[in-house]
């Protein structure tokens, strides 16, 4: 697991205490970056499609886990308020991808996705939203 850069599971909790502390105190990517660079020694993380190296590993991580983070959170205040539909809206530039471009504009029952299921972020630094849809 080392090998491919994996992080144990001491590191993983070191993690989510940066993210969920940065989260709370409302700090801004580069902040997370920082701590996770400064509490966690990152590795090139090798898959069978890619490898992201470890030099750019913490702000990937920070800007997905914060999308991710965002997301759970304002699908939670839809639920809240009884809103059942959602939008997917991508951030259009030359840096979108395929699948979150072809996913734009596209309107889901918010009760049929969930984290690995459909809902962003869908690949390390993606910067797509889910949108309430209101009737």
């Amino acid at each position: 697991d080392e090998f491919n850069g994996l992080l144990s599971e001491k590191e993983v909790e070191k993690l989510r205490t940066i993210l969920k502390t940065g989260f709370r105190k409302n700090q801004t990517i580069r902040q997370i970056e920082s701590e996770i660079n400064d509490n966690i020694a990152l590795r090139d993380r090798i898959t069978d499609t890619s490898t992201i190296s470890a030099e750019t590993r913490a702000n990937a991580i920070a800007r997905t886990e914060t999308v991710r983070l965002a997301n759970e959170g304002l699908k939670d205040l839809y639920k809240e308020n009884k809103i059942e539909k959602v939008r997917w809206l991508a951030a259009i530039s030359e840096r979108t991808c395929p699948e979150c471009e072809a996913l734009n504009g596209q309107v889901f029952n918010i009760n049929e996705i969930s984290v690995g299921n459909g809902q962003p972020p869908l690949h390390s630094n993606c910067r797509c939203s889910l949108i309430s849809v209101v009737v």
